[in-house]
């Protein structure tokens, strides 16, 4: 083996020591920070993440939400159409079944006025008010 043969290996054995160490050493970091990673999902696991309770609505809010008045609420409660629970003897309403309803059952209302089941609003006729 030449001169310049051996030197070059002993550069590529310097080297590779240089890069087998520095990657023990990323190896070291890597376990410490997956224990510190580990530690603190241990702890968030131990937490109790509260609960995300429904905010229940009034049937005068939910008239709000839907651009209708509360005798429409009241008379869909009365119907069993609109979904909602009682706290108490009051009527209560999730948002969130509030609009699944509107998507689904609101449509089918909208249908049956079509078909003449609710009656429409009527205009006053000028000319048929002179008759």
């Amino acid at each position: 083996m030449t001169e310049i043969e051996q030197a070059e290996r002993d550069r590529l054995k310097a080297e590779n020591s240089y890069l087998l160490a520095r990657l023990c050493e990323l190896e070291a970091k890597l376990n410490s920070n997956l224990a510190t990673l580990a530690q603190v999902l241990a702890q968030l696991t131990k937490m109790v993440a509260p609960v995300r309770v429904p905010k229940l609505l009034t049937p005068e809010e939910v008239a709000t939400i839907l651009s209708v008045t509360p005798a429409a609420v009241y008379r869909w409660i009365s119907d069993g159409s609109i979904p909602h629970r009682r706290a108490g003897r009051l009527p209560r309403f999730v948002l969130d079944d509030v609009l699944r309803w509107t998507e689904t059952d609101a449509k089918q209302l909208g249908r049956d006025k079509k078909r003449g089941r609710v009656l429409p609003l009527r205009r006053s006729d000028p000319v048929a008010a002179n008759r």
